[in-house]
């Protein structure tokens, strides 16, 4: 199988005839025969594996079982605690490759797959660059980025969309963007477009060197807790959780995203459901270290963390 550029859509399938010599080929610009389906962006290639993601091994021409087609993602770099790159995008294999190829370089990731789940996750914390789909359910990214640009923020922003026509890319740099990258793309350019941004804008925060809130203590570069001087131990999805949520005191987080912040890959109802264990055991931990801070579960949403009133 044939494995085609990010954000690639084949055409309907059209009957062919059976006859071989009566089937026509593509040509391309230049008069040479070409194969149907989907071409990769100048300079890059057709197939995940020759971009570095995943290594492709194609169904061998017997139809042997043995020879099925199989993808073996390189080991990702850990997320760290800086302000994270928020994707926006409601396709699922865009999401994955996009997040490889940001967190194989260093940078944390979340993912958001609507306009709304997006407004609320910037109100709450100021992510270093947002990459933004312009076709979204409910709000388009059009009208994300004009109202996050009404309210103050200079955060940069990426367009990733297949919208291509030059007005389409006029009135998103017009909104307020950065920068307008189309779809299908080579995940290296966007890698580099990233880059750019943020060297442009220099204003990633760095990771704080302690989180604060009551008498709990969380030092990212430590990677430890500290309750009234005395250390807790914590497992390291239990430390994720926490950071998490002391870096948004008061906000509501998502399972969906707290899933996207601790995991990448699966996100099958399982996950979730060890999600809720996960906080149970972190809240019994803080309890009995006599933290006074409280996470407060909002049923059917998600959790947040507060300083509990003496």
């Amino acid at each position: 199988m044939r494995q085609q550029p990010v954000g690639f859509r084949p055409r309907p399938r059209v009957l062919r005839s059976a006859n071989p010599a009566r089937r026509r080929h593509r040509t391309d610009a230049n008069g040479r025969h070409s194969k149907p389906g989907g071409t990769a962006p100048p300079g890059s290639s057709a197939t995940f594996a020759e971009w570095g993601l995943v290594t492709i091994n194609t169904r061998a021409q017997n139809g042997d079982a043995a020879g099925a087609e199989k993808a073996t993602v390189q080991p990702r770099q850990v997320p760290s605690l800086a302000a994270p790159i928020l994707v926006v995008e409601d396709d699922q294999t865009t999401c994955d490759v996009v997040r490889a190829y940001l967190e194989s370089a260093g940078y944390r990731v979340v993912i958001c797959r609507s306009g709304s789940e997006a407004l609320g996750f910037v109100r709450q914390t100021q992510p270093r660059c947002l990459i933004l789909d312009v076709m979204l359910p409910g709000k388009d990214g059009f009208e994300i980025c004009t109202e996050i640009r009404r309210s103050g923020s200079i955060v940069p922003i990426l367009f990733l969309s297949a919208r291509a026509d030059e007005p389409d890319r006029i009135d998103g740099l017009r909104v307020g963007a950065d920068d307008y990258l189309v779809k299908p793309f080579s995940p290296r350019e966007l890698l580099a477009r990233v880059d750019a941004l943020l060297r442009r804008s220099e204003i990633g925060p760095q990771a704080p060197s302690v989180i604060r809130l009551g008498n709990v203590e969380l030092s990212p570069t430590r990677h430890d807790v500290v309750i009234d001087g005395r250390r807790v131990a914590l497992t390291k999805v239990e430390f994720g959780l926490l950071a998490a949520m002391l870096e948004r005191p008061g906000w509501v987080l998502t399972r969906s995203q707290l899933i996207d912040q601790l995991y990448t890959g699966d996100r099958s109802p399982a996950l979730e459901r060890s999600v809720d264990v996960h906080v149970f055991r972190l809240r019994d931990k803080l309890h009995a270290a006599h933290a006074n801070v409280a996470i407060v579960t909002i049923r059917g949403v998600g959790y947040k963390i507060t300083a509990e009133v003496a």
